[in-house]
């Protein structure tokens, strides 16, 4: 299914955009406004290629992705005053890169139990949730840039995820909130203004925190409990 270059989609009573049951969608440079739920809708797609497209107004999310889609590229889109930007639940091989998301009433970008998938390169500002928010899976979480939202910056919870080359300036709770974890990198982070603690790590084991910077925090620079065998390096609080 090919939906390319400059078809508009207005207040649509559901879904601007849905594909389902083994599709294979290709959406560029689209425009949908104010949709009824999500701009674009994705339940067990085999692959999709989402980019370029511009969606206003969803009162449930901009992009989401369930039911055991595969193969999903969300990139160089733009999610501005959606309940959530992109949420995923469960996609195998997931690439969410170089969008922006602006003015969510919920979180940025949301992941649960997503595989093989990687949020890179993304600008989230003035959410009124999480900045990214991952529970569970296996994602790699780097050079996304994060500012202003009213919860933590970036929050992973019991998953394989690597944390890398991130900016998150004035969170309004913790800059980075880290939970359950084991063995993950979280490295050359950039972490300003927090109204909490700069980095708390709570309930993991192994974790190699190298590299980070922390600035201006209300709370700790970095907040470590009930968590055992972290490495500490190289890093300026």
């Amino acid at each position: 299914v090919l939906f390319r270059s400059g078809c508009r989609i207005t207040s649509p009573a559901v879904f601007g955009i849905c594909a389902e049951n083994g599709a294979a969608l290709v959406a560029e440079a689209n425009r949908i406004e104010r949709p009824g739920s999500c701009g674009i809708r994705l339940i067990g797609v085999e692959s999709a290629d989402v980019r370029g497209c511009v969606i206003e107004g969803a009162p449930v999310a901009g992009v989401t992705a369930s039911g055991g889609s595969a193969k999903v590229v969300l990139a160089g889109n733009t999610l501005d005053a959606c309940s959530v930007g992109l949420n995923d639940e469960g996609t195998a091989g997931l690439e969410i890169t170089g969008n922006m998301v602006s003015g969510a009433m919920g979180h940025g970008i949301s992941l649960n139990a997503s595989t093989a998938a990687r949020v890179a390169g993304n600008t989230v500002t003035g959410v009124g949730g999480r900045g990214i928010t991952v529970a569970g899976g296996d994602v790699e979480i780097t050079g996304n840039d994060i500012r202003n939202p009213a919860g933590f910056g970036v929050y992973v919870s019991s998953s394989a995820s690597d944390v890398v080359g991130n900016v998150i300036a004035g969170s309004g709770d913790c800059g980075m909130r880290l939970s359950g974890l084991e063995g993950i990198g979280v490295r050359d982070n950039v972490v300003t203004g927090s109204k909490s603690d700069g980095l708390r790590i709570s309930e993991s084991t192994g974790l190699s925190l190298v590299g980070n910077e922390v600035r201006s925090a209300d709370g700790c620079g970095m907040l470590f409990s009930r968590s055992e065998d972290c490495g500490v390096f190289r890093n300026t609080v």
